[in-house]
């Protein structure tokens, strides 16, 4: 697990899969993207080509737009999305969380699996 500032093209080329989380900024009715740093490092790292990336966002309120947005932006760069959740810091210790972070964890080893 490394930190997206080192995060370079030599690791994205030698990784198999890519986990991307992103906190959500934005106010609570409008502007809510995933975090500027995530987008800017998206924008800014050479194409995924083909591989496995999950995606995964936190939020005090609600992700909005992001769960779509990321996917999207991934996809366009040529990564193929395999899982993506949004966890909300209300759930992330019951058992509605620790249900998603399940799913999440399953999705993403069916893709280690399924090559």
């Amino acid at each position: 697990m490394l930190p997206l500032a080192k995060v370079g093209p030599a690791e994205l080329i030698a990784c198999d899969q890519l986990v991307l989380g992103s906190w959500i900024e934005g106010h609570v009715v409008a502007g809510v993207h995933p975090a500027r740093a995530a987008r800017a490092w998206l924008e800014r790292i050479g194409r995924p080509g083909g591989k496995a990336v999950a995606l995964f966002c936190t939020s005090a309120v609600s992700p909005k737009r992001a769960l779509e947005e990321g996917p999207a932006a991934v996809e366009a760069k040529g990564g193929r999305v395999v899982a993506s959740a949004a966890f909300n810091r209300r759930v992330v210790n019951s058992r509605r969380g620790a249900l998603a972070a399940g799913r999440f964890a399953d999705d993403l080893v069916a893709a280690r699996t399924v090559r």
